[in-house]
């Protein structure tokens, strides 16, 4: 039988002591390595035979928020182009470079996660790029990235539209922001932080007045998980 000890070591990263669990083995140098994982770390420790820490140290875990947002939207797209409703189009209008290539990720995500069997998939679909637009398109999933309102661009019966827009792209060319919002029955915006309240006030009366669900937000971290918490929300409605 192989007898098991207790040591206790201290983790200087959250200020908490541990006990750690070890059998004795035999070693060179009369010292064993062991490990534990907790929150964000790895705390490794030097143990001797009679079960005194030599040494310590933490290993921050590489967590990347964003990297996990891409994954998880795309498998909820997968969820939701697997469940029967209403064709569902998304349109995303923008020029900004990192929330073109967060949108462009997802995309990538969903056809990685789709061929390597991550995700069992109901119906097949389609990635293409053509000036500067980034489509997915399945049977009941339409979705697309670009810098320019393309109306009409799918003939589709009946489908639950919506936009992503950025307002600073639609005042740089001058669109009729009312004109362009009224062919979708939901709607985001991405706004400025510094002018998130003005807009907030003068889009928000405009929504409901036409009863349209709305989400008007500055781009961050939070807020990309909270807009798409909110499409999820609506599209898993139809």
């Amino acid at each position: 039988m192989i007898a098991v000890s207790k040591s206790q070591v201290y983790c200087e990263e959250c200020g908490r002591s541990y006990w750690l669990e070890f059998a004795d083995e035999s070693t060179s140098n009369g010292i064993f390595q062991k490990s534990l994982i907790h929150n964000d770390y790895v705390l490794i420790v030097d143990i001797d035979h009679n079960g005194v820490v030599r040494k310590s140290k933490s290993i921050s875990i590489e967590h990347d928020p964003m990297a996990s947002l891409i994954d998880d939207v795309a498998q909820a797209f997968h969820y939701v182009n697997g469940e029967p409703g209403e064709p569902i189009v998304i349109d995303c209008y923008t020029s900004n470079s990192q929330f073109v290539k967060f949108i462009q990720s997802i995309i990538m995500k969903m056809f990685e996660q789709a061929t390597t069997n991550h995700v069992e998939d109901k119906f097949s679909f389609s990635v293409s790029t053509f000036k500067q637009r980034t489509s997915l398109h399945s049977e009941r999933l339409h979705l697309s990235v670009s810098p320019y309102i393309k109306n009409n661009s799918i003939n589709i019966k009946d489908p639950t539209k919506g936009i992503i827009l950025d307002i600073m792209e639609a005042e740089q060319n001058k669109l009729d922001i009312e004109k362009t919002l009224e062919d979708y029955s939901w709607a985001a915006v991405i706004v400025p932080k510094s002018k998130k309240e003005g807009y907030f006030h003068a889009l928000s009366s405009y929504f409901k007045e036409k009863e349209t669900p709305f989400f008007i937000e500055s781009l961050s971290n939070n807020s990309l998980k909270e807009l798409f918490d909110f499409i999820f929300a609506i599209t898993l409605e139809n």
